[in-house]
C-alpha cells in the first residue's frame, strides 16, 4: 500500500476536554501514588528507627570498652556516609531525569489533547501494515 500524507485535524472540543480530563485524572492519580508510596516510606522508617532505639537499648544493658564502642562507631559513621553520598548522587540524577520525563509528558499531553485521536489511530493502523515494527 502506498503511504500518504494526510493533513492534521484539529480534535473537536469535546474531544479536547475529555483528553485534559484524561491527564488530569492521570495526574491526580499520580499524586495519590506518590502520596501512598510517601506515607509507606514513612512508616517504614518510624519502624526502622524503633528497630534502631531497642537495639541501643539492649546495647546500654552491655556496656563493654568505652574506646572499642566509639572506634566501632566511627567506623559504622565512615560506612554510612559514604552510602549516603552515593544516595544523594543517585537523587540528583533521578531528580533530573524525572523532571525531563515530565518535560516530555506534558509535551505528549499537549499534542493529544490538539489532535484528532480517530485520524491519528487510523494513521498508526496504516504505519503498522507498512511496517510492523513501527512501535
Amino acid at each position: 500500500p502506498k503511504l500518504g500524507i494526510e493533513v492534521a485535524r484539529l480534535a473537536s472540543d469535546e474531544t479536547m476536554r475529555k483528553e485534559q480530563d484524561l491527564a488530569s485524572a492521570r495526574n491526580e492519580t499520580d499524586d495519590l501514588e506518590r502520596e501512598l508510596s510517601l506515607h509507606k516510606a514513612r512508616v517504614q522508617e518510624l519502624m526502622r528507627e524503633v528497630d534502631r532505639k531497642r537495639a541501643r537499648q539492649r546495647r546500654l544493658g552491655t556496656a563493654g570498652d568505652a574506646e572499642e564502642e566509639l572506634l566501632a562507631e566511627r567506623r559504622r559513621q565512615a560506612e554510612l556516609q559514604k552510602g549516603l553520598a552515593s544516595l544523594r548522587e543517585a537523587e540528583e540524577t533521578l531528580s533530573s531525569a524525572l523532571r525531563e520525563e515530565e518535560r516530555r509528558t506534558k509535551a505528549l499531553e499537549d499534542i493529544m489533547v490538539s489532535v484528532d485521536k480517530e485520524q491519528t489511530m487510523r494513521h498508526e493502523g496504516i504505519a503498522d501494515e507498512a511496517d510492523p515494527s513501527f512501535h
